[in-house]
């Protein structure tokens, strides 16, 4: 009862009991004589307390929380293990399943190079892990938003160094069946740094891959750091020296073009979820350079469950093989494959095939896989539009162009927007001496780019550094390549898509090269139909009539093709 409810109720009740204690008024005096008082009797005695009320039935029992606090003495491995529920119920961790649900998002693929990450896709989630077999399930329930909320049901299955997809993982319909090791090796990356005590069994196997780190800050709170050994990189633990809690796990990942940025796992809500077993946590966040990529929240873990047979059986006719040095390209830039696997557009295995189309004297379209280029000679050099994916494949680029044009160096890169799987291999370029000719919206992180630090997966830039030179395109404006046969000339182009796009004429063949905007040879596909008709707009206006258009996606088509898709929106 509230201090004022209970001043109220002594107020009330002190009135009550003045009224009742009044004494008997006086006899009538004599007419016209005021009568005197009656004299006031004695206050009555206070009532009794009454019996107090029954006691309310019990709550239900909450989870239990983490441990109250661990010993200071413990070294920080130690301290880890208590914070899990001790050494014991990590032994004996024999498997697990998770259900949880969450959130992908996708950073470097906005409309500016500033813009905040995108939302991509949203899943529901059903993890089997059996720790002894070496065995990973996950059944997929996921709906790609970012294009227009296309649902996609599919498990992925790891046994070992090999897994499988079964169902259709592809907004296109597609099955990737037998995982390339560049997916193994990002699926079982992923689910380590989702779940540390993978990592904590390792150093239970063998403790010498572990080290004291010193101390870090995080949250504002003073944590030790216990460093582990990795293939990729060093895995910072940060480890609460009151509670044993791992807070984050700090590392770096390659990122095909910024290269070395931070990579991180945040665990909140660590609790137990049954009568035995170590803690798991209720939220767990990924981070790439800062921004938030992965967010997931459990809302069952069964510890230690009865797994039924067949569950990590691979469908019939599979025969996934374990390629060690895909495995190695996925594993270091892992997240690139899980955010386009997010996007139900995995790109998991390795495009370094180029396939030349010749489209007229001295121009060529390069194609080989989901992205192409296109080559164009000139009197003193090579210019190549587009420099997709990663360095890998502008490294094949170059090895291309150095068996058709022996006695020519590709002068000048011109990569069509900031986005990274239509820029990312622009320093191998770079390091060939190409000038990059980019939009001013896009000078700055190519820059940045340009000059980064590449020690996780170093490339031939960082191997034999040197300085980058650029030629900007003004906005709205275009600068040209001058040539006597084949002059090349790179517009500012105005769209939804990307603030810096850029489409490039190669005016000889009167081929303008554009991505993400239109992509011919399909009879019809435009990611954003406004840009479709604002492309058919420019050709219209500022390059004339009857050019073959040619594609980053997609192949070649003529105008007419443009013309029609426009016509029927």
């Amino acid at each position: 009862m509230s201090v004022h409810r209970t001043a109220v109720l002594s107020s009330l009740l002190l009135a009550a009991l003045l009224a009742a204690c009044q004494g008997p008024e006086g006899a009538a005096g004599p007419a016209g004589d005021p009568g005197a008082d009656g004299a006031t009797g004695p206050a009555g005695p206070a009532g009794a307390t009454g019996p107090a009320g029954a006691t309310g039935a019990t709550g239900p029992t909450g989870p239990q929380g983490p441990t109250a606090g661990v010993d200071p003495a413990l070294s920080t491995f130690e301290k880890a293990l208590a914070g899990l529920g001790g050494q014991a119920a990590l032994e004996n961790l024999s498997g697990y399943a998770i259900t949880t649900s969450g959130t992908r998002w996708t950073e470097g693929e906005g409309y500016t190079t500033s813009s905040a990450p995108l939302e991509i896709s949203t899943f529901d989630l059903t993890l089997t892990r059996d720790v002894a077999a070496d065995a990973l399930r996950y059944d997929w329930d996921r709906t790609i938003g970012f294009l227009g909320g296309a649902p996609l049901s599919y498990t992925e299955l790891v046994t070992g160094q090999v897994g499988v997809v079964d169902g259709a993982d592809n907004v296109f319909g597609f099955n990737t069946g037998d995982m390339p090791s560049t997916r193994w090796a990002s699926v079982t990356r992923q689910h380590r740094l989702l779940n540390p005590h993978e990592i904590l069994l390792d150093v239970l196997a063998d403790p010498s891959i572990a080290t004291e780190g010193g101390f870090g800050v995080f949250d504002g709170v003073v944590h030790e750091i216990l460093e582990v050994e990795d293939p990729v990189w060093p895995l910072e633990l940060y480890v609460s020296p009151s509670t044993g809690l791992v807070a984050k796990i700090e590392t770096l990942e390659n990122h095909h073009l910024l290269r070395d940025v931070p990579l991180e796992a945040q665990y909140q809500g660590w609790q137990t979820w049954g009568a035995t077993g170590p803690l798991f946590p209720t939220d767990v966040f990924l981070l790439l350079d800062g921004e938030i990529v992965h967010a997931e929240t459990r809302t069952q873990v069964e510890v230690n469950p009865a797994i039924g047979a067949g569950t990590f059986d691979f469908p019939k006719g599979s025969n996934p093989t374990y390629v060690a040095a895909d495995a190695d390209f996925g594993l270091h830039s892992h997240q690139y494959h899980q955010t386009f696997a997010a996007l139900g557009l995995p790109f998991d295995w390795v495009q370094t095939s180029v396939v030349p189309v010749q489209l007229g004297a001295g121009v060529y379209f390069l194609t080989g896989g989901s992205h192409n280029s296109l080559a164009i000679e000139q009197a003193n050099g090579i210019v190549i539009v587009e420099a997709p994916l990663y360095p890998e494949r502008s490294e094949a680029i170059l090895d291309w162009v150095a068996t058709q044009f022996p006695a020519k160096a590709v002068t000048h890169v011109i990569p069509t927007h900031h986005h990274e799987d239509h820029s990312a291999g622009l320093r191998a370029f770079v390091a060939a001496g190409a000038t990059v000719v980019t939009s001013v919206h896009n000078e700055g992180l190519l820059r940045e780019a340009s000059a980064a630090p590449s020690n996780v997966w170093p490339d031939a830039l960082a191997l034999a550094p040197v300085a980058p030179v650029f030629l900007t395109v003004p906005d709205n404006g275009s600068v040209t390549l001058d040539d006597p046969t084949n002059p090349v000339t790179a517009w500012h182009f105005l769209n939804t898509h990307s603030e810096d796009m850029l489409v490039v004429h190669a005016e000889g063949t009167d081929h303008p090269f554009n991505s993400d905007v239109w992509n011919p040879g399909y009879g019809g596909s435009a990611l954003l139909p406004e840009n479709a008709i604002a492309l058919r707009a420019f050709v219209d206006a500022t390059l004339g009539t009857g050019p073959v258009q040619v594609g980053g996606h997609g192949s070649v088509g003529d105008f007419a093709e443009l013309e029609a898709y426009v016509d029927a929106l």
